[in-house]
């Protein structure tokens, strides 16, 4: 199983997934991680190489991406409470479900039964490990007044913390593209959630039609009006990140002003980050190997028939201003939290480029599913004892790099 790199006095580990990275199917009460693309597979799985146990040490919070960050929140801290009173009571000490905290896995527990030595846990907080939206979700609990002070360490991959410009291609288009999803295969997600919500989910003619593409459904009425958590992924209102051009010169949002994020406004507004002092530890890992656009020049294309781009559509070719270094999603500086330096924070936050570190070229996805990067990763976070970073080699965990763009629907029916 690995190396066991733990020790006594271990937390819990929450994994947050990012944007698409759930599945509801009937199968799981909770949903599933990402059944469809397993970029999450390699994550979870060098967790247990290095010693933490599923259901016991280790747990992924599923969640409906599509709604209100703040909803998901909540709910993320309620996840929380669960795992430290079962844990507490003395619940929590057989190998059993990561998402369903307390639930009994047959399979699991006979995996790891022969193995099974782990540290002694402390369960009077958790650390959370949080990809892409992810992170947002979990800062939504951490600075929102139900927090309860039950989180010790904030470790984000590549979240956008000052949003993103492939949000408005979404929320303000209905364009699933730029944020790393064609439009057929966004189609066939969104009729497939449809599908199982309408008790349809074992339905053969509608599976066959779903998977050849045949199923319409307005991607903009979804990404615009069903799905608040894309409008809280928009670009916060500190830049002007809409213009167009006259007379040669830049006019920052010229058709009716901009979308507004208040979510990441209010998140980002000085008093509400002081709520993360109670942290020990906030981790940014980012991405800086690809051009990455930050802000777009747009024209006017709106009509109220036809309500996309009310502020304005992009230009097909965008200005080689208008991207900086990221990871195709999200740019380095937007994956970064705004903590001004010398503050309380700022002693305790690190942001790391890895990409940088290991020599090694990561978008949005790979960064958190490249065997190498999340070894480098995993050893910036589970330090030794004279709190130096761990060198986590091939011989404790390796696996191939997951093939992103190989999806498979039936992983949502079962």
């Amino acid at each position: 199983m690995g190396a066991n790199l733990l020790k006594d006095g271990l937390r819990p580990l929450v994994v947050v997934p990012g944007l698409l990275g759930t599945w509801l199917p009937a199968s799981a009460p909770r949903g599933k991680i990402d059944p469809v693309s397993h970029i999450y597979d390699n994550l979870l799985d060098i967790l247990k190489a290095v010693g933490y146990v599923p259901g016991v040490s280790l747990f992924a919070f599923p969640y409906d991406w599509r709604q209100d960050m703040r909803l998901l929140g909540t709910d993320l801290g309620d996840f929380i409470k669960t795992i430290r009173e079962l844990g507490v009571s003395g619940k929590l000490t057989k190998p059993a479900s990561m998402t369903r905290p307390g639930a009994t896995d047959s399979v699991l527990f006979s995996l790891f039964k022969a193995s099974y030595n782990a540290p002694k846990i402390d369960f009077s907080k958790v650390d959370l490990i949080a990809h892409s939206m992810g992170g947002l979700v979990a800062r939504s609990y951490l600075q929102e007044g139900h927090y309860v002070g039950d989180v010790a360490r904030l470790v984000t991959i590549s979240t956008p913390h000052n949003g993103l410009m492939a949000a408005y291609y979404a929320a303000i288009g209905g364009d699933s593209t730029k944020i790393g999803v064609p439009p057929a295969i966004a189609t066939n997600m969104m009729g497939i959630i449809k599908a199982r919500e309408l008790g349809y989910v074992r339905s053969i003619p509608l599976i066959i039609q779903l998977l050849h593409g045949k199923y319409q459904t307005d991607l903009f009425k979804i990404f615009n009006q069903q799905m608040p958590a894309v409008q809280q992924l928009l670009p916060t209102a500190k830049e002007p990140y809409l213009y167009t051009l006259a007379d040669g010169q830049e006019v920052a949002f010229p058709y009716g002003g901009n979308p507004s994020n208040t979510f990441l406004d209010e998140l980002n507004a000085p008093q509400s980050l002081k709520n993360l002092n109670s942290l020990e530890e906030i981790w940014c890992f980012v991405s800086a190997s690809y051009q990455t656009r930050f802000r777009a020049q747009v024209q006017n294309n709106y009509a109220q028939t036809q309500p996309r781009w009310q502020y304005g559509e992009p230009l097909t070719d965008q200005p080689l201003q208008n991207f900086e270094p990221g990871d195709t999603l999200v740019t380095n500086r937007c994956g970064q939290l705004p903590i001004e330096d010398g503050s309380l924070l700022a002693n305790k936050y690190r942001v790391v480029e890895v990409d940088k570190q290991i020599g090694k070229l990561l978008n949005h996805v790979e960064i958190v599913y490249d065997p190498v990067a999340l070894r480098y990763i995993l050893g910036q976070i589970l330090r030794d004892e004279s709190n130096n970073p761990r060198v986590i080699g091939a011989e404790v965990w390796n696996k191939p790099a997951i093939d992103s763009n190989k999806v498979d629907y039936m992983g949502l029916f079962f």
